[in-house]
C-alpha cells in the first residue's frame, strides 16, 4: 500500500514540475515578444526622431541662407 502511494506521489510531482516548466517556457516566450515590440516601437521612435531632426535642421540651413542674402 505504501509502495502504489509513495508512485503516486512521485508522478504527480513529476507532473506538477513538468506544468511548471511549460508555465516557465510560455511566459519567457511572451516576454521574449513583448521585448521585441518595445525593441521594434523605440527603434522606430528613434528613426522619425533622427528624420525630423534633419528635416528641421534643413530648415534652420535655408532660412539662415535667405537672411544672409
Amino acid at each position: 500500500m505504501y509502495n502504489i502511494y509513495s508512485e503516486r506521489k512521485k508522478l504527480l510531482e513529476l507532473e506538477k514540475k513538468d506544468q511548471e516548466k511549460k508555465n516557465l517556457l510560455k511566459m519567457n516566450k511572451i516576454h521574449q515578444i513583448k521585448t521585441k515590440n518595445l525593441a521594434l516601437n523605440y527603434e522606430k521612435r528613434l528613426k522619425k526622431f533622427i528624420i525630423d531632426v534633419r528635416n528641421n535642421l534643413i530648415i534652420y540651413i535655408i532660412n539662415i541662407f535667405i537672411i544672409m542674402k
